[in-house]
């Protein structure tokens, strides 16, 4: 809904929105004004000369970290969220943009529809959020209730949401009118089709490669005739970098037996865990329970827990894991026990305490909730094991909680952070609670799980450091950082770094992570050849060193350009060869596999699907056989990876008889392309958000 409905649905609201809208207006009119005098220094992105400013860019990064969050994951990398925002708002500009030049809209009284409308969209979140319909949901966000403007920001963002899901959904329409015409669908028809051949071929790995010599000459012309496809959108700089990590040494090793030896010696004459507390290298966890519901490790063990009270349980390497018995008395672990909750002020609870002891409570419908905890803990429980005896010697049939602790210590073990007591009246909320059965009682124990992990020492790790740091000051440029790493004990991997990365990228495209500094020094600050300082990269330390800058387009002598263009050349002069070599060998292709001294093989190919069997992926291989005719000895013809003779000697339609309604739909497949990269073709991108990145 737009500001104008707003208004025109609120008019008491109309003079303080306009008296806000003009303040912002200035606000905003004075700081575009003022940094216009610093120029962009506000900009995260730049897109065809369009700025998008920082706080776009940081609202996106928050939406994606929290949905992140909310998908379970809890090590989220907050800079590479910040990393898919600054594409996102790139992604968002360029279509909102695509959607103006084709006068796509949605109207007012189109999303009305949507947001209110019978099969709303905008209901079912509103009910995540709480409220019973989108009408509730907006009105509390545009009343003066407490937590309205929280709920104000949360409507927008959904009705804005909803409006880009209407846009998207009308633009994929028109890229939908893009069929194929009766040619189109008959060419794809003819190239779609299974093929089998009868195949005899010597691949080029099979010749050595001494005498097939591959001159700069031949990689420049090749890479000269393809350059446009190693053009680049910014700048990157090429970077070798040393990341390591500590381990403990064999004194850290030693040390570590010494203190644990000592540990199980003090823990047995001390009555808990006090021998151990002011060491930091030791980590302590207490599980309370029956023998059943301990960790495994404590469990398997707790006939030599309970009988020697402390007892190194194992060591494997990288930890020593101890236990002690802190205490075993007998208890009840467990219970089984109905909860039934109602905020019906009018419904009186002796009424719900006759229906449960009745198995009538569905009387009430949706005004009493039922509560199932078929295993409610009432030991180890931090809410509720203080109750523990009010359900242990529960009368039978309901009872009535009346004490407000007890009702909000339920609440929140019924329900975690989904609900908070303290913004609740619990005088208005009835609660009752039947137990159906309690455990028998067994041992309960008290047991300490303490690790002692082994790790570098301070001095270990300060080590590394100095002679990670000696080595970068003595190799200060980037070629002795290189030449020389053979007398050191590190070695060197490959990086690159990038404006719109926020961290070093390897060699195999992972990123390393807490080093948007590094990437910020590179790009911002270093010359070609300057090494960096050793810097921290959460556990390991890095050190970096600037070998090139690209700019404009990857050069022919990049190293992995060479090595792929001199393949090529040299597959094409192997292939040049071996088609000379055979040609006119044979008069069919047993004879020619005779001839090259290997055996004939059946292939099953298809032009259209680019499946060349064993030769997949082989384009040159797949044109060829797209081009031949059934029956006819083809050969022999250098493809990408091997000189090959075939002939064709069956062919079916992978689609029947040419129908084109059928067709059609999948030959306008062709015709494809990932919007994003097509709206960003020929567009210059100017990032700038690296300089705010300050998220590791």
């Amino acid at each position: 809904m737009s500001a104008l409905e707003h208004i025109r649905k609120r008019p008491a609201l109309v003079i303080s929105i306009l008296g806000l809208a003009l303040v912002l207006f200035i606000i905003t009119a004075v700081s575009d004004n003022i940094f216009s005098f610093f120029g962009d220094r506000d900009t995260a992105v730049k897109v065809d000369g369009e700025k998008l400013k920082y706080d776009k860019w940081k609202r996106s990064a928050s939406q994606i970290s929290e949905q992140m969050r909310q998908s379970g994951r809890d090590d989220v990398d907050f800079s590479y969220a910040d990393e898919m925002a600054l594409q996102q708002i790139v992604d968002e500009e360029l279509f909102n943009n695509e959607l103006k030049a084709l006068g796509i809209t949605v109207t007012d009284e189109e999303m009305q529809g949507y947001l209110f409308g019978s099969g709303s969209i905008a209901s079912m979140e509103a009910q995540r959020y709480g409220f019973p319909s989108a009408e509730d949901f907006y009105s509390y966000a545009y009343s003066n209730e407490s937590g309205s403007e929280t709920a104000r920001a949360l409507w927008d963002d959904m009705e804005n949401r909803i409006r880009r899901q209407l846009m998207n959904a009308k633009f994929q329409l028109q890229l939908g009118a893009i069929t194929a015409n009766k040619l189109d669908a008959k060419a794809y028809y003819d190239e779609n089709k299974n093929v089998t051949l009868n195949v005899a071929k010597v691949d080029y790995a099979s010749l050595p490669n001494e005498g097939f010599d591959v001159t700069d000459a031949e990689i420049k012309d090749l890479y000269n005739k393809e350059k446009e496809t190693y053009r680049l959108d910014n700048e990157v700089r090429l970077v070798d970098y040393i990341l390591v990590t500590p381990t403990p040494s064999a004194q850290d090793a030693s040390t570590a037996s010494d203190e644990v030896v000592n540990a199980v010696s003090r823990l047995k004459t001390t009555p808990g865990t006090e021998a151990i507390a002011g060491n930091y290298a030791f980590e302590t966890s207490v599980h309370t329970g029956s023998a059943a519901s301990l960790p495994a490790s404590l469990r398997n063990a707790i006939d030599r827990i309970a009988a020697d009270t402390v007892v190194m349980l194992s060591f494997n390497g990288s930890a020593y894991n101890l236990a002690k018995l802190l205490g075993a008395k007998t208890g009840i672990e467990k219970a089984d026990v109905d909860f039934y909750l109602t905020d019906n002020a009018t419904l009186p609870v002796d009424s719900i305490i006759a229906a449960v002891n009745a198995g009538d409570v569905a009387q009430y419908g949706d005004s009493v909730q039922k509560v199932s905890q078929k295993e409610l803990k009432l030991i180890d429980n931090a809410l509720l094991a203080g109750y523990a005896d009010s359900f242990i010697n529960a009368p039978q049939g309901a009872n009535v909680v009346t004490d407000n602790s007890f009702k909000s210590d339920i609440l929140s073990a019924l329900f975690g952070g989904q609900v908070d007591p303290t913004r609740m009246d619990m005088d208005a909320i009835g609660v009752c609670y039947k137990v159906n059965s309690v455990d028998e009682p067994q041992t309960i124990y008290e047991v300490a799980s303490i690790t002692r992990k082994l790790v570098p020492s301070e001095e270990t790790i300060s080590a590394l450091r100095k002679e990670l740091s000696d080595y970068s000051v003595k190799n200060a440029n980037a070629k002795a950082f290189a030449e020389n790493i053979g007398s050191s004990s590190f070695h060197i991997e490959k990086g690159r770094v990038y404006p719109d990365r926020f961290a070093v990228i390897g060699q195999n495209g992972q990123r390393i992570p807490q080093t948007v500094s590094l990437v910020r020094w590179a790009m911002e600050e270093a010359k070609k050849g300057d090494v960096s300082e050793v810097l921290d990269a959460g556990d390991s330390f890095i050190v970096i060193a600037v070998s090139d800058i690209y700019d404009g387009y990857v050069p022919a002598t990049d190293p992995t350009v060479v090595e792929q263009l001199t393949a090529r050349v040299r597959a094409d002069k192997k292939g040049a060869k071996l088609v000379a070599d055979y040609a006119g060998k044979g008069k069919n292709v047993d004879e020619y596999a005779s001839a090259m001294g290997t055996q004939p093989l059946t292939v099953r190919a298809n032009y259209a699907q680019n499946d060349g069997g064993i030769l997949r992926g082989d384009s040159k291989f797949l044109a060829a056989v797209g081009a031949a005719e059934k029956g006819k000895l083809v050969g022999p013809v250098a493809t990408g990876t091997a000189a090959v003779v075939f002939e064709i000697v069956d062919v079916d339609n992978a689609g029947g008889d040419f129908d084109f309604n059928q067709i059609a739909p999948q030959a306008a497949r062709m015709f494809q392309f990932n919007v994003n990269q097509a709206l960003r073709a020929n567009k210059k991108i100017d990032y700038k958000a690296l300089r705010f990145e300050t998220r590791e």
